[in-house]
């Protein structure tokens, strides 16, 4: 630019070092002394400058450069400023969005970034919707960045019951000290209605029919008077449905209530089965033995059926030791990119290897390997493939790695130094 210099030092595609420094009057006035100075440019070139201020010019000189012609490029002039057109074919497009977003000098800085970059030195119909669509629809991006967005999912409340003992909620209390009859625990009944509890003696090993013939038994029979009762209501009886009716219009007013300042804060979001979707990783079993390193989200993964109003239920990989259901609040709509903005530099989609006749052979290239479980005979290892995000990652024995002993052997001393790591650790830091 013409206030400042930059600059990125990449050792194998990835950056080392980086410079950022203004150029301030006084350094550009002291210029000329300094190439008159240094031996590196006293004899190619000449600087000079007559007046404090002035642009600084430099002369080459007793070098010879050689020049290749190349062929203009149409330029448009754009608030003063030209810029270059950039043609409209994808191929190119995708090129020169790549190197301003998914490039490790990038940094993938959202869309405003990207997109100020771009517009400084190109132009071409539709750049800002371009460059939409390319950020959008980054992996990197939606795995590693937080959704500025209001929490997905409406408030979903409780039906009210009709009567007393309508609707009852049952909870276990287990492992208590064993009683002379052989009970164990206790089977709590609650009124959603009047919040009456019943207590009923129970045990651990008690079914599902247990259960019901609990149910039967104790409750059924004994708060289900109301249907033998006779035709004349007495007093107390008329007062009681009376309280009864107040107190569910104050609950009926105070539960829409609540729903309308819940929902304030919340986004109704539908998915449909086949749609694809990323996962929250905050309630899923780390990939990494450090927390920190785990992307925001997982996935793609597919909706497979839909649970009430706000649950679905994913497609997970088998390496998910996980119940498949989540609420819609930890899912996050997947917009693939269409096909004319994929780069050339994207990784391909988990390719097998080939043998020396052009085969497809049922053997795939590891990355790196992830983590450990069990040791010696029985060890496996997670295994990062090539070609697929770390959410794919399966578990594999030795024998199957027997195509990559080097990545082994630095596994060994890896897993070593971690595990002498964690045993210094002390409890509070553990």
């Amino acid at each position: 630019s013409g206030y400042a210099i930059g600059a990125v030092l990449e050792q194998d595609g990835k950056p080392i070092g980086f410079l950022s420094q203004v150029i301030d009057p006084p350094d550009v006035r002291q210029w000329p002394k300094a190439y008159s100075k240094c031996p590196a440019f006293r004899v190619p070139y000449k600087a000079s400058a007559n007046q404090p201020g002035e642009a600084l010019q430099i002369e080459f000189c007793n070098r010879q450069f050689t020049f290749r012609h190349v062929e203009p490029y149409l330029h448009i002039r754009v608030h003063g400023l030209w810029h270059i057109c950039v043609p409209q074919f994808p191929e190119f497009l995708t090129h020169v969005l790549h190197s301003h977003h998914d490039h490790v000098t990038a940094g993938h800085r959202g869309q405003k970034k990207p997109f100020a970059a771009l517009s400084k030195h190109h132009y071409w119909p539709g750049m800002r919707a371009y460059t939409t669509a390319y950020v959008e629809s980054c992996t990197h991006c939606r795995a590693s960045k937080s959704i500025n967005q209001k929490p997905a999912g409406l408030l979903q409340q409780l039906l009210i019951p009709s009567r007393r003992w309508a609707h009852v909620s049952l909870d276990f209390v287990t492992d208590l000290p064993l009683t002379t009859t052989g009970h164990d625990s206790i089977l709590v009944m609650v009124d959603s209605l009047s919040k009456m509890a019943h207590f009923v003696p129970a045990k651990k090993s008690f079914t599902a029919a247990d259960t019901v013939e609990i149910l039967s038994d104790r409750l059924v029979s004994r708060f289900s008077r109301g249907a033998l009762a006779p035709t004349l209501t007495p007093p107390m009886t008329k007062l009681f449905r009376q309280l009864c009716d107040r107190a569910q219009s104050h609950i009926l007013k105070a539960k829409w209530q609540q729903k309308y300042y819940a929902d304030t804060n919340r986004r109704a979001v539908e998915y449909g089965v086949g749609d694809k979707v990323w996962l929250s990783s905050k309630h899923l079993p780390p990939f990494h033995s450090c927390p920190k390193f785990e992307p925001r989200y997982r996935g793609p993964f597919e909706v497979i059926e839909r649970i009430g109003s706000v649950a679905y239920r994913l497609a997970l990989h088998p390496t998910y030791e996980c119940h498949d259901v989540f609420h819609v609040s930890q899912l996050v709509p997947d917009r693939p990119r269409p096909p004319a903005l994929v780069s050339s530099a994207a990784d391909a989609a988990w390719p097998p290897i080939h043998d020396a006749a052009g085969n497809l052979t049922a053997e795939y290239k590891v990355d790196y390997i992830m983590d450990q479980r069990s040791s010696g005979d029985a060890a496996q290892y997670l295994v990062k493939w090539r070609g697929a995000p770390e959410e794919q990652a399966t578990w594999e024995p030795a024998h199957h790695l027997t195509g990559c002993p080097a990545l082994l052997r630095a596994w060994c001393p890896r897993q070593r130094r971690r595990l002498q790591a964690r045993s210094n650790l002390g409890p509070s830091e553990a």
